[in-house]
């Protein structure tokens, strides 16, 4: 999230120094709207892929289990 803030602060101050403005600084990046679901989704994660399921499963099947996790939260929650 810092990396996002810095990178588009930059962009706006490079864009004002071209055209010659006088802009605010941009408002900081917040994920707390979408803290809850990111704290679902990395539960989801440890129990689907804590170290007993790691050890008794193929990759592939792992790999299958957490594209399919994660493609259906990034749906839910973007709905």
């Amino acid at each position: 999230v810092g990396e996002i803030g810095a990178t588009t602060e930059a962009m706006v101050r490079g864009f004002a120094a071209e055209h010659g403005l006088t802009l605010s600084a941009p408002p900081g990046l917040s994920l707390a709207r979408y803290r809850a679901e990111i704290d679902a989704i990395e539960a989801l994660y440890a129990k689907q892929f804590g170290t007993a399921t790691l050890l008794m499963t193929s990759r592939a099947t792992l790999m299958e289990r957490f594209f399919d996790s994660i493609a259906s939260r990034v749906r839910r929650t973007f709905r």
